[in-house]
């Protein structure tokens, strides 16, 4: 990704875990229902905030489908209990533009939660994660997918 993107990512983010009212969480109360309302709450509000730019962003261009829209506040569920601190975050960034093409990731990973070695892991397998916890929380399978 753009470096400029990730800067603006990255001050969204800050601005929201400084000031917390600066995050509006109309559209995901106006489109999930109860139970992935709370996932997504349950999330980072760094997440929570991403998730809701790229809503906003596909509503601005003329998407309306809820499915497609709750998908899009929701993405990033599967990191919601995974541990990624800013530095993990930072870390994956610059590993993933240094080396885009290696394994990395794979490598420093592993399926332990507690293990400083477990948001690695979580950032790999995000989609997977969160597609198993939408499931339970009895999503619509086009959320899911």
């Amino acid at each position: 990704m753009r470096p400029l993107y990730r800067v603006r990512q990255g001050l969204g983010r800050l601005s929201v875990a400084l000031c917390p009212k600066r995050l509006d969480r109309t559209p995901a109360q106006e489109l999930l229902p109860v139970p992935l309302l709370r996932l997504f709450t349950a999330m980072p509000r760094g997440d929570q905030w991403h998730g809701l730019c790229v809503c906003r962003r596909l509503m601005a261009e003329g998407h309306g489908e809820p499915a497609l829209l709750a998908a899009a506040l929701l993405h990033d569920v599967g990191k919601a209990e995974g541990g990624l601190t800013l530095a993990h975050r930072t870390a994956i960034i610059l590993i993933n533009a240094l080396a885009p093409h290696q394994d990395w990731l794979d490598r420093l990973g592993a399926a332990q939660p507690g293990s400083w070695r477990y948001p690695f892991h979580v950032q790999r397998h995000h989609a997977a994660l969160g597609a198993a916890r939408l499931r339970e929380a009895g999503a619509d399978p086009a959320i899911v997918s």
